[in-house]
């Protein structure tokens, strides 16, 4: 919420949700000859990373959405050097959804054995020892085959990867593997739920046998782009989809960037320019109604896909 002071010029974070755009947060400008100049910021620096999803909110129509193999070839011929471009998910597969229909215990063990329903893949054995696991929960199901991430005896550090295949524990035969987050390479940022030392716990309504990547935002692309020392616009989600807007000749998706101002006024909050020949004009807002939380769980995935964590909304906002 906002209160109106002055002439008022404001990059709003609304922006990083419409966009993904890292924006300067502004509380202060000053204007010059008609150009806007900042004079109190609040300074980040922009990864290079792009994500793919993001960028593909910039073309309104499915069909305006170009390629990654397409996008990577039109980002080098405009003078943009794609460093790398990979998958999030790129070591996961063949992972799916998988309803336990079945959960009993085994005697004299931690471990049950579990019938999993995975949709089209059947219905399959196996064992598994998560603390959370029972008849009813959907759960990541990695099929015979499949790759996923093996942990050291903590269940969180990552080994490497591994391939899952059929088997038997005390003598009970087991056809795939129940997985927890981080044998996704997941982690509570990315996906909420992910953090638990057990099984990661899938949404009630995730159908049966779905790829588990495309639930998970596992199967979103990441550009890493080389920027040059003369490209500042293009060190957001934003200016990197002008640039691919004018490369394939579609039209851009601007973020909506309008705000709600209230009468409210602060007493003793006062501009004064003491330097008119230097700052012909001084704008501020006051912004109140402040408050310290968690920031919502789509800011901490992009966040934590371009290698930042999430420390509060409001710090979370400036990056």
């Amino acid at each position: 919420r906002f209160a109106h002071h002055d002439r008022v010029f404001l990059n709003n974070p609304v922006v990083m949700q419409g966009m993904g755009l890292a924006p300067l947060v502004v509380l202060a400008t000053t204007a010059h000859n008609g150009v806007m100049l900042a004079a109190a910021v609040t300074l980040l620096l922009v990864p290079s990373r792009v994500l793919a999803c993001l960028l593909s909110r910039a073309f309104p129509l499915r069909d305006e959405q170009p390629a990654k193999e397409e996008l990577e070839k039109k980002l080098f011929d405009g003078g943009f050097e794609v460093e790398e471009r990979y998958q999030v998910g790129k070591d996961i597969s063949n992972v799916v959804v998988g309803l336990v229909e079945g959960c009993e215990p085994i005697p004299e063990t931690h471990l049950h054995v579990c019938q999993v329903n995975a949709g089209e893949h059947g219905t399959m054995q196996i064992c598994c020892g998560a603390d959370n696991v029972h008849t009813g929960g959907k759960f990541p199901v990695a099929l015979p085959g499949a790759s996923v991430y093996a942990t050291a005896k903590d269940h969180k550090t990552i080994e490497g990867v591994m391939t899952i295949k059929k088997g038997k524990l005390r003598g009970y035969e087991s056809c795939g593997m129940l997985c927890s987050g981080v044998e996704l390479g997941l982690t509570e940022d990315l996906y909420p739920g992910a953090g638990y030392n057990g099984l990661l716990v899938l949404p009630e309504d995730a159908e049966l046998g779905a790829d588990v990547k495309e639930l998970t935002g596992l199967d979103d692309w990441i550009f890493d782009i080389s920027l040059t020392a003369n490209r500042p616009d293009c060190q957001s989600i934003l200016g990197i989809a002008r640039e691919v807007s004018a490369m394939l000749e579609k039209p851009l998706k601007m973020p909506a960037t309008d705000y709600t101002e209230t009468d409210v006024e602060k007493e003793g909050f006062s501009v004064r320019v003491e330097a008119p020949e230097l700052c012909p004009r001084y704008s501020a807002h006051y912004v109140y109604d402040v408050k310290i939380g968690e920031s919502p769980a789509w800011m901490k995935r992009r966040l934590a896909l371009v290698g930042m964590s999430a420390i509060s909304n409001v710090v979370d906002i400036t990056n």
